[in-house]
Order: structure tokens, then C-alpha cells, then sequence
């Protein structure tokens, strides 16, 4: 089922990780690209931004963490547990508020209206 842009924002703005399968660059592989909203009151959070060379944002502008990666398809039809070192062609992404989440997502290749709940588009991760 799709979901429209307002009804994704929404979950987001609630915390919630949403996802989308898109187009592999290898035949053999699958792909996703994941949207995880950022808690920036958690000091873990404000270090990971800083580790990954991320500015801290003001208090009221909500950070998203765009992850597009690709899984060997074998994995996936073996329903082997998908790790970390698993991932082909991870690439991060950082959204600051809505217009830049939009604007990043375009660049990985997905439209607000295609995420969904990550067991929706069978999310591995």
C-alpha cells in the first residue's frame, strides 16, 4: 500500500524508520534506501553526527539519516541474518528538515511517497 508524502512525514516526525526497495546497480544484489529520524536531545546522537562530520543542528530542526545499500540477493533467499558487513555499496546521507529529506532522497533515487514500513518492502536490516 502506498503512502502519501503527508502520511510519511507524519511517521517520521514521530520517530518511526520507514524504507523503500529500489533498483540494484548489480543484477545479483537488492536494494533499499531507509530513512531514520535523528533524536538529536540524545547526546549519543549529537556525537554520531559529529563523528560522521555532521553539523548539530539548532534545536528545532529535525536531522535524517538516509542509508541506500545493496544485499546479495542469495542472502536474502537463504533468509540469512543481513549484518553490517553484509552491505554493498553503503552510502549515508544526511536530511535537514523536510525540504532537505526530500532533497536527498531525490538524490538516492526515491520520492517521499515510496516509503513504507520496513517489513512492507522487506527492509534486511
Amino acid at each position: 500500500m502506498t503512502m502519501t508524502a503527508s502520511a510519511v512525514l507524519s511517521l517520521l516526525r514521530r520517530g518511526k524508520v520507514l524504507a523503500a526497495s529500489v533498483a540494484a546497480d548489480e543484477p545479483t544484489n537488492l536494494a533499499w534506501v531507509a530513512v531514520y529520524p535523528l533524536n538529536t536531545a540524545i547526546e549519543t546522537v549529537r556525537q554520531f553526527l559529529e563523528n560522521k562530520g555532521q553539523a548539530t543542528p539548532l534545536p528545532n530542526v529535525q536531522v535524517y539519516r538516509i542509508r541506500r545499500f545493496e544485499v546479495d540477493r542469495k542472502l536474502i533467499d537463504e533468509d540469512a541474518s543481513i549484518a553490517e558487513p553484509d552491505l554493498k555499496k553503503a552510502v549515508d546521507y544526511f536530511a535537514y528538515g523536510e525540504e532537505g529529506l526530500a532533497s536527498k532522497l531525490k538524490e538516492a533515487g526515491v520520492q517521499l511517497d515510496q516509503l513504507n514500513n520496513p517489513s512492507t518492502v522487506d527492509y534486511p536490516i
